[in-house]
């Protein structure tokens, strides 16, 4: 009879690493980029950029070749929606970003991990706040060398720099404040701290994007002409604001999850150290027990042995 063995946990982590994550990459990276300007290589909120940044964070540097295989291929994938046809050019240019981005990944990860540290709850100003100021810092890194890059390949014309650039870097940025959160909800640890954040931090911070991205498509829908006007920077704009918005909204929710989660940890070490000293109480009350019983019984019979009258000389009686 054949037996089917099932991975260990080294196998599932490869598979994990090699498999799902250039998977989600190119998946959420996709549609994120439905949201793109032209070319179409950056957008508002690029979610993939906090997915990469969480796994190295979370994983360490095992996760960057996944990394640079997820985004080759997305980019792949952009360059062949744009000219319609695989081409080198295109190859190039996709090579090129995912460089970038397993740099930014990188860099990302190892800043995160020496600044405030793994595992993290992220349940206090300093880190919070670390986390804040840090991320737009480490996204120039992609936004620099691959918008540089495809300029340089002939991707982009000079008078799109700009705009590029600048979306490319908030659309990082913004994609690491709303999806690290969630990604260390996932798979982060302390579990039993991320596991609580489910409908106290993910939940909410999910509506509020949802919400913002419902917006942004509502209005870039009816008409060639509304699209033409409000596209680019207005609608831009908006989308913007939300992930801001659910980026701070989820720090927030952080720290007050962090600071009950801290009291709810302190209680229970009151409880456990109430129970271990009642536990350690009745232990000694019970070795002692005997002891005590012992000398209670000498007490008494040497207590009944100094009132009894002694029976000697004439006290004895007549025969």
């Amino acid at each position: 009879m054949f037996q089917i063995e099932l991975p260990g946990i080294v196998g599932r982590r490869q598979l994990l690493l090699y498999a799902a994550l250039p998977l989600a990459y190119i998946i959420i990276g996709r549609l994120g980029l439905l949201l793109a300007v032209p070319p179409g290589y950056a957008t508002a909120v690029f979610v993939p950029a906090g997915i990469a940044v969480g796994a190295m964070f979370v994983a360490g540097a095992s996760t960057l070749p996944g990394i640079f295989l997820g985004s080759l291929l997305l980019n792949v994938w952009i360059g062949y929606s744009i000219a319609g046809q695989f081409g080198f050019a295109s190859l190039e240019a996709a090579a090129v970003i995912a460089l970038a981005s397993m740099l930014q990944a990188a860099i990302g990860g190892a800043v995160l991990r020496r600044t405030i540290g793994y595992p993290a709850a992220l349940d206090n100003p300093r880190d919070l706040l670390l986390f804040l100021t840090l991320s737009p810092i480490f996204c120039l890194t992609s936004a620099s060398l691959s918008v540089g890059g495809i300029w340089a390949l002939g991707a982009v014309q000079s008078t799109d720099l700009t705009i590029n650039s600048v979306t490319w870097w908030v659309g990082d940025t913004l994609g690491v404040l709303v999806t690290l959160p969630l990604l260390l909800v996932l798979v982060a640890e302390p579990r039993s701290l991320w596991r609580a954040r489910v409908w106290s931090v993910a939940v909410p911070m999910l509506l509020c994007l949802g919400l913002f991205v419902a917006i942004f498509v509502v209005q870039t829908t009816p008409s060639a002409a509304y699209l033409a006007r409000h596209r680019g920077w207005e609608s831009w704009l908006v989308l913007v604001a939300g992930a801001l918005g659910t980026g701070l909204i989820g720090s927030l929710l952080m720290l007050a999850t962090g600071h009950g989660h801290r009291f709810e940890q302190l209680a229970n070490r009151l409880r456990e150290n109430e129970a271990s000293l009642r536990d350690k109480g009745s232990r000694v009350a019970e070795h002692h027990l005997p002891d005590a019983i012992h000398a209670s019984s000498l007490k008494s019979r040497s207590s009944l042995s100094l009132h009894q009258p002694c029976l000697c000389g004439d006290d004895w009686p007549s025969t």
